[in-house]
């Protein structure tokens, strides 16, 4: 629709129809029904709540939230208003000839997947080419054609032409439900701006994009769009954004949304729902980030005023994508999109699929120019540039500062590329000349960048680029100034031609005889073993980094790959770490029973058993020997043992076998070699007669061990230190002989690991790596190259700090309730400054570089379903790959179908679907969640009671192993309240009971979760996403749920900003928490459980004096 006619406030009228291409005036109804029809098969249901795009990301509407049902039809309006169009201009709309698609521009690109969606779903379409405002830029025309337009529709949707709807299936009423836009209530909806600091306003709050807009048609929204467009008139300050960018979008953020703010006035669309795009966070649509697209120019050397382009703009190139950054320039180059062996991640902490390469120019403190383009640069670029587009365009040239403290720094050079095709892939690891223009090496060593970008795009990076370096600066005391200077300079020195040699890899299975291979991979799970092959016969400098949820076989497929290190000659012997005691004991069981099935299937006489060793505390060590050497018990039952030592396979165990003692199995053919030889030459000294210099020392010990001397006798003749000084000696020897040693990485600094870690080990092997700090793992790595896997879950527990939430100025938060006393925010400062990076575990920390990641999608612990809440709400990257394995059938459990069966018939549960064990809810009503006023921990007794008298009645029935069962709560003190509870039932003796976090790792038949919030508190700590997903996944057979159905997180009822919000709820990620709910109403899988009251009476807690 298009008008002459300028209106006293500078708009067009919007009329109902619009032009046929031979000029005359007709309703084109005959398409959109043909469009309609097309569709139709194919459009989301507005009442279906969940939609899962074709990269699997899955959305769900809560329940609550769905209002919009029914199509609304022709009371919705798509509105694309522009001051720049005409009905000349070639290859737009309004222009009479045919388009021309291969050179189709990108505005009018917009302006025809906006006039689709319409016709698809019915709903009315203008396209208004509007007069300019004298007095301000021309997008202040937008609110203007808004306000109009409400006079006539329920409601307006207001487009630029950049935005477009990337599911053309997906109804905008469906949409208004996921954003919980509300009849009457709601005026405005826009998607938050990106996360920068030139996004926010004065107030400290992000600025709305008003690129993508609905707005409902009331008395209060036109009240609202006449206030905005007299803004610059009425409002002291706002005239200026009349010219200023983001000119009407800065006006609503700093004005206008903060006098229209009722509740639901205005909705703040996610960005990455609203104002993300596929160059955005690695294809996600996820705001992360900010940069615009642009074209970096060479120039001809050989001819005058001739420039080379990259991205080509003669031809749709999608090779490779330049975009101006906050820090420079950024050059991605898109990823090989088969995922199945080799997986990326982009730098953040959300495990984001990363589908673009990324190499980052940072050129902050540059010198900038800016200049129009010329009639002979406008023509050169007319493919690329229409000639009513040239005004907005501009030719920006970085130079790069020469004072080393801005030098620029290139960031994701180096790091293993596997590109989308061949042409890609020269680009990168081959160093072809990209578009035929300029190879990557020659772009990397430039000293001054020239880009072609919109005027208007790039008005905000010139201050931020142009900005001087200032240097760290670090709180404690004095200011210290960071001397950049301060390292003399090393000097020319020749370097090696960088991109002529591709990134060396290793092949884990080079060198080991192929029997010996095959075994290995035998015990690799089916699914599994070819993609195994390619990933661990190339791992990039040695490194492999594998990741999988709960139950796919991590910790299995670890075990079989230290096994391969030992077996390759030139490796054998390899040191394991793993974040915890716990964990590290696990991973040593695992790693022995492996390597024992696989030399078990070889009938080859040199192929040994693996000596693997379990190390401990040098003084734990020491001491438990000399106990079994004395015929003593263990001192295993104390209380506080800060290392739980196990005796099986500890350096004790290797040493008293070494020394030939009857109190452990003894050597045989089959064993470590070394072990056995060392064994022969102790042995040997035992006689008196024996002459052996190096270990006639070691005499008394292996008498003693052998029984040859009594403990009294030995005591007598040998002091304590002299024993102690012997065995450690006769210790270092033992520790040489090991083929794996496992150890915690705080162990590993003990003088008889270590030397053994730094002479020996040719390969690092970390189990857990996602819960292990950096430092603990560069402890055990070292500094010198050698092959390391590290094997986790990021999703899981991070590491764990305890000073993460301390303050300098003492506590975030006293922990005091009493009328909602809360202390002041300003002067807070971290006690460690390091707090944040400590969030970025050992395996991340890889991840976050770019290095190539070998995922497991299969699971094969729990039964079908049990895994299904934590796939789609904490792994949804993993959907279109994920597969439940055979061993996960419910009959292969015997537990879970017993405890089904038992609830359909005790309970009348909904049945789960055929093949399935799906987790129940029990809704706990009337079970409040208590608190003390010092204490940030809570308890729910009444909840603790309904679930012991649940558990008692179904352990009576099915005659259930108590051992099999355990029990997980978020919060201390409800161990606490559970446990008083448990103890007076005899029937549940045996019960495991522990918190979510200190269960990680562990599994059980039949898990229990009691959330112990409800409706009232609201998620709290209980969202915390990954000690959520930990509790989500320990299940085997059977998970049970209980807690209250209607939680859900809320605003916090004393802070209005988020800098106020305490520790507890800070953590809080209720999309995910309400998505698991969600999933949970939605199976209909739910049992009303009724609380006591006269175990947890209100008056209790009333009475208490907290003041």
């Amino acid at each position: 629709m298009i008008t002459d006619t300028v209106k006293p406030n500078h708009h067009e009228e919007i009329h109902t129809d619009g032009p046929d291409q031979d000029g005359t005036e007709t309703q084109q109804t005959d398409l959109p029904l043909l469009l309609a029809e097309l569709w139709k098969p194919l459009i989301h249901p507005t009442d279906d709540r969940i939609f899962v795009t074709d990269k699997g990301e899955r959305f769900e509407v809560p329940t609550s939230q769905m209002r919009w049902e029914k199509p609304l039809g022709k009371k919705v309006i798509l509105i694309d208003t522009d001051t720049r169009l005409n009905t000349t201009e070639e290859n737009t709309i309004l222009d009479k000839r045919p388009l021309h698609f291969p050179t189709l521009h990108g505005r009018t690109g917009g302006h025809l997947n906006h006039y689709l969606y319409a016709m698809i779903h019915g709903y009315d379409y203008r396209l208004v080419r509007a007069a300019d405002y004298p007095d301000r830029h021309g997008t202040w025309v937008k609110p203007a054609i808004a306000k109009e337009a409400l006079k006539t529709h329920d409601f307006v949707i207001s487009l630029d032409s950049d935005a477009v709807f990337t599911h053309l299936n997906l109804p905008i009423e469906w949409l208004m439900n996921l954003w919980d836009i509300r009849p009457e209530e709601t005026l405005v909806a826009m998607a938050y701006d990106l996360d920068i600091k030139i996004d926010y306003d004065p107030r400290g709050n992000l600025v709305l994009n008003t690129g993508f807009v609905i707005s409902q048609a009331s008395q209060r929204t036109q009240e609202m769009y006449e206030r905005w467009e007299d803004c610059p008139r009425s409002i002291p300050g706002c005239e200026h954004w009349n010219f200023k960018w983001a000119h009407e979008q800065s006006a609503f953020s700093h004005y206008i949304r903060y006098e229209f703010n009722r509740t639901h006035d205005v909705k703040n669309i996610p960005c990455s729902h609203a104002n993300g795009n596929e160059f955005t966070a690695e294809g996600q649509c996820k705001c992360q980030g900010i940069f615009i697209r642009c074209t970096l120019l060479i120039p001809d050397h050989l001819k005058e005023g001739v420039w080379g382009c990259i991205p080509s703009v003669a031809t749709d190139d999608k090779s490779v994508f330049v975009n101006l950054t906050e820090k420079g320039i950024r050059l991605s180059f898109p990823r090989d999109t088969d995922r199945s062996v080799w997986a990326w991640y982009s730098p953040d902490l959300e495990m984001t699929a990363s589908t673009l390469h990324h190499i980052t120019i940072e050129l902050l403190g540059s010198s900038t120019d800016v200049s129009e383009l010329t009639d002979n640069e406008a023509k050169a670029f007319e493919s690329f540039v229409s000639r009513d587009e040239v005004e907005d365009f501009r030719i920006l040239t970085l130079t790069r500062a020469l004072d080393k403290a801005c030098c620029p720094r290139v960031i994701g050079f180096g790091t293993p590329f596997h590109g989308v095709n061949t042409t890609v892939d020269g680009y990168v690891n081959q160093d072809h000349q990209i578009c035929g223009v300029a190879s990557l090496s020659e772009i990397l060593q430039r000293k001054d960048f020239t880009l072609l970008a919109k005027e208007t795009q790039i008005d905000p990076f010139i201050l931020n680029l142009e900005a001087p370096r200032t240097p760290q600066t670090f709180g404690y005391g004095e200011v210290h100034t960071w001397d950049m200077t301060r390292s003399p300079s090393i000097g020319a020195q020749p370097v090696a031609p960088f991109m002529e040699t591709p990134l060396p890899s290793i092949d884990l299975f080079s060198g080991i005889p192929t029997d010996v291979r095959d075994a290995c991979l035998n015990q690799v799970f089916e699914d599994d073993k070819e993609r195994v092959q390619q990933y661990f016969g190339k791992l990039y400098l040695g490194l492999g980094l594998v990741s999988g949820p709960p139950g796919t076989g991590k910790s299995h497929l670890a075990s079989i790959v230290v096994t391969l290190l030992c077996f390759n000659k030139s490796i054998k012997k390899v040191y394991v770490a793993a974040a915890s005691n716990g964990a590290t004991d696990n991973i040593a069981e695992r790693i022995n029973t492996m390597a024992q099935m696989i030399t078990g299937t070889l009938l080859r006489s040199d192929v040994k058993q693996l000596m693997v060793l379990r190390g401990y505390s040098l003084s734990i060590e020491v001491e438990n020997c000399t106990l079994a050497l004395l015929g003593k018990p263990f001192k295993d039952d104390v209380i506080w043992n800060p290392s739980p030592w196990k005796f099986s396979r500890s350096l004790c165990w290797w040493t008293l076998r070494a020394l030939g003692s009857e109190t452990v199995p003894q050597l045989d053919a089959d064993n470590n070699i070394e072990l056995r030889d060392l064994h022969q030459r102790l042995s040997s000294i035992a006689a008196p007669s024996s002459n052996d210099p190096e270990f006639s020392n070691f005499r008394q010990l292996v008498r003693l061990a052998k029984g040859l001397e009594s403990p009294f006798d030995y005591e007598r003749i040998v002091t304590h230190g002299s024993h102690k000084k012997t065995l450690i000696q006769l210790m270092e020897l033992v520790v040489g002989c090991a083929d794996v040693i496992a150890t915690t990485p705080a162990t590993s600094t003990s003088p008889i690991y270590r030397s053994f870690n730094d002479e020996k080990a040719r390969a690092v092997v970390f189990d857990e790596a996602a819960t292990m700090f950096c430092s603990d793992g560069l402890l055990v790595y070292g500094n010198t190259p050698r092959p390391m896997v590290a094997i986790g879950d990021p999703k899981q527990l991070a590491p764990n700090l305890t000073t993460a939430f301390e303050l300098l100025r003492g506590n975030q938060r006293k922990h005091d309730r009493r009328n909602n006393k809360r202390p002041p925010v300003s002067d807070r400062v971290p006690t460690n400054r390091f707090a944040q990076f400590a969030k970025i575990s050992w395996l991340s920390w890889f991840i976050h570089l770019g290095w190539p990641v070998f995922h497991l999608y299969t699971q094969h612990r729990m039964a079908e379903g049990l895994f299904d809440l934590s796939l789609n709400s904490v792994y949804r990257t993993l959907v279109p790959h994920f597969k439940y394995s055979p061993l996960c059938h419910p009959n292969n459990f015997s537990l879970g179908p017993k405890v089904e069966e038992y609830l359909k018939t005790e309970y009348r549960l909904q049945p789960s679907p055929e093949n399935t064990l799906q987790p129940v809810f029990f809704n706990c009503v009337n079970c409040p969640c208590r608190g003390y006023p010092d204490n940030l921990s809570r308890l729910n007794p009444r909840r603790a009671d309904v679930i012991a008298k649940f558990l008692v009645k179904m352990i009576r029935e099915l005659k259930l192993p108590t051992e099999d069962i355990v029990v997980l709560t978020p919060y201390r003190a409800n161990i606490g309240a559970i446990g008083r509870r448990f103890r007076k039932e005899p029937e549940l003796e045996g019960v495991e009971f522990t918190t979510f976090n200190r269960f990680q790792g562990r599994e059980a038949q039949i898990v229990v979760l009691s959330l112990c919030v409800n409706e009232e508190t609201g998620p709290l700590f209980v969202a915390e996403e990954r000690s959520l997903n930990v509790a989500l996944t320990r299940q085997r057979s059977s998970l049970l749920i209980f807690g209250d159905i209607d939680t859900r997180a809320k605003p916090h009822k004393y802070y209005d900003t988020a800098q106020n919000v305490d520790k507890e709820e800070s953590r809080i990620n209720p999309h995910v928490f309400e998505h698991v709910f969600g999933m949970i109403g939605a199976s209909g899988r739910i049992v009303r459980m009724e609380g006591d009251e006269k175990v947890d009476p209100d008056s209790r807690w009333a009475s208490k004096n907290w003041d």
